[in-house]
């Protein structure tokens, strides 16, 4: 079930036709950049300018709404998975995923934690896609 925006949204922040639309898309993607998110909304709603889904996103990732992950690539993705959780990183091809099951959480009171709150968390895998992992494997098997 999609949730409304207007539902989480913050009581003093407008919700609109446009901050909906890109709220549903970011349900629908894998981790897109803002340009990329951009990209699927225009077509939706053409009238959509790029400033205002950059604006929406960090409104969204101020208030909670989304999450505003820093990766690898230098370029900021969204989720809109706000729960702690674990991400799949392709060194070839620069695909995202979330890791299917996983619950990472941090041990409460555990002495590592040293008395901090944990609020967010990354945890990030990197490695091969399976198609990347596939088109290295073939490639390999040519050269021998």
């Amino acid at each position: 079930m999609i949730e409304n925006v207007q539902e989480k949204n913050d009581k003093k922040t407008r919700s609109t036709r446009q901050k909906q639309i890109i709220y549903e898309a970011l349900l629908h993607a894998d981790h897109p950049t803002a340009t990329q998110l951009y990209e699927q909304v225009k077509n939706q709603c053409p009238s959509i300018s790029r400033a205002t889904v950059f604006r929406v996103l960090m409104q969204f990732s101020g208030q909670g709404l989304i999450t505003r992950i820093h990766f690898p690539d230098g370029l900021a993705r969204y989720d809109a998975r706000t729960q702690i959780h674990a991400h799949l990183h392709c060194l070839v091809c620069g695909l995202v995923v979330d890791a299917v099951g996983n619950n990472f959480k941090p041990p409460i009171g555990t002495p590592w934690l040293k008395g901090f709150q944990v609020t967010a968390a990354n945890l990030d895998y990197f490695g091969l896609c399976p198609a990347c992992r596939k088109a290295a494997e073939e490639a390999e098997n040519k050269d021998n």
